[in-house]
């Protein structure tokens, strides 16, 4: 069943303090098709701010990538070249071909535990026994296997270039800390305190040997009988 309402039978019902509406119901209704269209903007939200703030960031990000890009890759090429220079000069024992390149790498990269050690390397072949091991000492402990390799290597300056056993041992003690199963900071440490007649005290490190199935005969022989005398073979 349908009912139908006209205007005027509305406004017959209607008190006096609600006449305002008869001037709403008099007002003409407009179909969908003549309403004014609604713009993007009022119907979603203004996240396009957004999304333009993000691709200015994006493309400042680019160009910046794009203007410093080859200026990285030229100091990558430029390290491996100086890297391999200094490589071929002491291949060929020419230390003083590969000490310039190699300051220069450490000019460079003045941490770097790789640049420290071929720089090490180059001055001791050169016999400047003293920078060698300023050079070495630089590598950080928190880099422990270079650290490790490094403090053998300056404790085998000490030694037996520059005469200073207690520092050799000092330095030897340092490469077993930061590398505990090192084979070389063990050997070494067990022959100084051999050496120097302290037997018992190399024990610790001629056991690791043993754990290593390192030890030889010579070894096994001094851990049972802490003989110190056939130590310094030359």
């Amino acid at each position: 069943m349908l009912f139908r309402f006209d205007t005027g039978s509305i406004r017959a019902i209607v008190p006096p303090s609600l006449n305002h509406l008869d001037s709403i119901l008099q007002q003409p209704v407009h179909p969908m098709s003549e309403l004014p269209p609604i713009s993007p903007a009022e119907s979603q939200p203004r996240h396009w701010i957004s999304w333009l703030a993000a691709a200015a960031v994006i493309s400042t990000v680019l160009a910046v990538l794009l203007l410093l890009g080859p200026a990285q890759r030229l100091r990558t090429v430029v390290d491996q070249e100086l890297v391999s220079r200094a490589n071929d000069a002491l291949r060929e024992q020419q230390p003083e071909l590969a000490i310039p390149l190699l300051d220069e790498l450490l000019r460079r990269h003045p941490d770097s535990a790789e640049a420290l050690t071929m720089a090490g390397r180059a001055y001791a072949t050169a016999g400047r026994f003293d920078e060698a091991v300023t050079l070495l000492r630089q590598i950080a402990d928190s880099e422990r296997r270079s650290a490790a390799s490094a403090a053998i290597n300056i404790g085998d300056i000490l030694l037996n270039k520059l005469g200073k056993p207690s520092e050799a041992e000092e330095s030897f003690r340092r490469a077993v800390r930061l590398n505990p199963a090192s084979l070389d900071a063990n050997l070494r440490m067990a022959f100084l305190l051999g050496l120097s007649g302290r037997p018992w005290e190399a024990i610790p490190y001629r056991l690791p040997l043993i754990r290593l199935t390192k030890a030889d005969s010579l070894t096994l022989y001094m851990l049972c009988t802490g003989a110190t005398a056939i130590e310094n073979t030359d």
